[in-house]
């Protein structure tokens, strides 16, 4: 049932095998590889950029230089991960 969907990912989330926002707007987004995560804030952290001004990077900079190598219609929740992180 949905229930029990619902009751297994938090736990696993709880355990850290994988990685779920129990927020509504981003309720459907699951990270089964923790990882990732971390792959994903490296590449705001690491970045050696010419576009950073300031210390600050745009979010159009983000999708077109930084996370260029992911489908552009996963850069909100990309947004979103890394503001609450």
């Amino acid at each position: 049932s949905e229930d029990e969907l619902i009751l297994a990912v938090s736990n696993l989330s709880l355990l850290g095998t994988l990685v779920h926002f129990n927020v509504p707007a981003f309720r459907h987004l699951v990270v089964l590889d923790p990882q990732w995560i971390i792959d994903l804030m490296a590449t705001l952290l690491s970045t050696k950029s010419t576009f950073s001004r300031d210390g600050l990077i745009t979010r159009q900079d983000l999708s077109l230089q930084t996370w260029r190598q992911y489908p552009l219609e996963i850069h909100d929740e990309l947004m979103f991960v890394a503001c609450i992180l």
